[in-house]
């Protein structure tokens, strides 16, 4: 039976140990072991005619032969170690380091003539330094001290033990004592060096679990993230074919009567695209990705603009309004208006929600060099232990406040991040059936008016436009909406239901501006886009507009249509006049 091999189980920390401890062994003892060679030579041309030659030459030819032994091994592990094996390849090199020290020892013995003390002195001196450089190399493994110095010093400590004159039993003395000292000093090393691996290793192990940790975590993002963008393009889709239906019927003289339902229509559908907006901005949050864009912009404007949007909330509950705003004149400023009048608009609007009776005050202020914008209404209030957490996600006063009056709980929380993110603050001051102020401050940095100020009203009724567009919408629904909205605006239109169409459409008869929806089935919004690209190269055509029209709303699909050739980007849903300001630029009025 075959079949794919079986991964190998992971290493347990013991054994990861005894790999590194033999990894240690190898790597420190061979150069040592190699260049004290040449001090056996030595060593005999001292004692050349003291001792029979026959027995100097057979020890250094054995001193020779272990050289050769550890050489071989150590080439062997290098090429064939395996860290399961690591217990084999310790237990042969303990082997050859007894054997080592056997070998050393004898010349502590058999070439030593006892008749001649100063060449007992240096022979003795020989042996020590010799086990002095092996329990320095061999310190870190224990096992491997034992089995080198033990076989150097054991011997030598028998043999003059054995001549019992005083000289040699001082030698035998200070042998033991050395030996011992050898040992406990190894011992010691190896314990050190046994936990220090032991440490790096569970460091290793934490280092990687916070590793496997941080990719999960960025899988877990990247699948939030995927999420989120596929769940607001599924109910942008078909919000974008409620709120545009709705409007084409508003717009149709014979459906007047029906303009109240509509409208309540309209309201919640409003609402449900508020949600996703909440959501996506809180998900940027999350992600580190919320971004702000700074031009100049007239802050008493805003205001007056954010009161106006609110002004007919406020009277269906039959709440007062009011405007208290003491800038200087002119108050332009640098800033993200659009982010700036996200924040004014939800503090109003929850400064609504939250006020049965009475009345809703928004002031502005310049304080020490900030702008200050309070929200002041005269609601419920706040209790004390409820204000410490107002400004977290997904959280509502109470629970019964968050039955009363709907929401996510997202507002407050993606408030103060925005105002944090433009270097300001948002701070709230409360108490139980007193009311709340909320306020938005931000650094004040007075700017001159820019050259051209777009005009915010139309005084007179847009002209209608003339020309021909490409509409590229597998959806229904959608193409209804967007066809209905193109020929209000006094546009023909020619569909095309994938991506295939659209560019055998364009190849065909090439329209004025091309509306081009990202998700269609045959081929894709981008595909399309590129192929229509290429066409112009190749043919030498002028670039005709591409605007991607998709319920992809976030930065990123910006970016990607951008990159796959097109000009513009426009969010579903989106409304007749957000549809004429992007085709303005590029038709004749009529």
């Amino acid at each position: 039976m075959t079949g794919a091999a079986l991964p190998k189980p992971a290493m347990s920390l013991e054994a990861r140990l005894q790999d590194a401890r033999v990894r240690i062994l190898y790597d420190r003892n061979l150069q040592p072991a190699l260049s004290i060679t040449p001090f056996a030579a030595l060593v005999c041309w001292f004692i050349w005619g003291q001792v029979p030659s026959e027995t100097i030459l057979a020890w250094l030819g054995l001193k020779a032969a272990v050289s050769v032994a550890f050489i071989v091994v150590d080439r062997a592990y290098r090429r064939f170690a395996d860290p399961a094996d690591a217990f084999r390849w310790g237990a042969g090199y303990l082997v050859l380091l007894a054997l080592d020290g056997g070998t050393w020892s004898l010349m502590g013995t058999m070439l030593t003539p006892m008749d001649r003390l100063d060449i007992v002195a240096i022979m003795f001196a020989s042996v020590v330094g010799v086990g002095a450089v092996g329990g320095v190399n061999l310190a870190a493994h224990f096992p491997a001290s034992v089995a080198f110095t033990t076989t150097l010093l054991v011997p030598v400590l028998v043999w003059h033990i054995s001549h019992a004159t005083p000289v040699a039993l001082f030698a035998a003395g200070g042998t033991a004592f050395y030996l011992a000292l050898i040992l406990l000093n190894g011992f010691r090393t190896a314990q050190s060096t046994t936990e220090l691996l032991r440490l790096r290793f569970r460091m290793d192990e934490v280092a990687e679990q916070r590793a496997e940790a941080l990719r999960h975590a960025e899988r877990q993002s990247a699948v939030k993230s995927q999420f989120l963008a596929t769940m607001s393009h599924e109910m942008r889709t078909p919000l974008h074919g409620m709120l545009g239906t709705l409007r084409l019927l508003r717009d149709n003289p014979k459906v007047a009567d029906g303009l109240p339902q509509l409208d309540l229509i309209e309201r919640a559908g409003e609402h449900l695209l508020g949600l996703i907006n909440d959501v996506l901005d809180f998900s940027r949050i999350e992600a580190g990705r919320l971004e702000v864009r700074s031009a100049p912009f007239d802050v008493a404007a805003l205001l007056r603009d954010a009161v106006e949007l609110s002004s007919s909330a406020a009277a269906e509950k039959h709440l007062e309004l009011h405007l208290d705003a003491g800038l200087p004149v002119p108050a332009w400023m640098p800033g993200d208006a659009p982010r700036v009048r996200q924040v004014v608009l939800n503090l109003m609007g929850n400064a609504i929600k939250f006020t049965e009776h009475g009345a809703v005050t928004v002031s502005a202020r310049i304080v020490d060099g900030r702008l200050r914008i309070d929200v002041r209404d005269s609601g419920i209030g706040i209790s004390p232990e409820d204000l410490t957490r107002v400004f977290d996600p997904f959280q509502q006063v109470d629970s019964s406040y968050a039955r009363r009056y709907a929401g996510t709980g997202l507002g407050l929380s993606i408030s103060r991040e925005l105002a944090r993110t433009m270097g300001g603050d948002l701070v709230c001051e409360s108490a139980p059936g007193q009311g709340s102020v909320f306020t938005f401050e931000l650094p004040w940095k007075p700017c001159p008016a820019p050259e051209v100020v777009p005009d915010v009203v139309v005084s007179e009724p847009a002209r209608p436009l003339a020309g021909r567009v490409l509409l590229a919408d597998d959806n229904p629904v959608n193409v209804l909406v967007a066809k209905g909205m193109l020929e209000a605006l006094g546009l023909d239109v020619t569909v095309a239901t994938d991506g295939v169409q659209a560019v055998a459409s364009y190849l065909g008869a090439r329209p004025v501006v091309v509306l081009m929806d990202c998700h269609m089935p045959q081929m894709d919004g981008y595909e399309a886009t590129r192929r229509i690209r290429d066409a112009e190269v190749r043919n030498g055509w002028p670039r005709v507009p591409v605007i991607a029209v998709t319920a992809n709303a976030l930065e990123d699909d910006r970016k990607r249509c951008l990159d796959a050739g097109m000009d513009d980007h426009l969010a579903k849903p989106f409304r007749k006049e957000d549809l004429r300001v992007r085709l303005e630029p590029y038709f004749r009025q009529g």
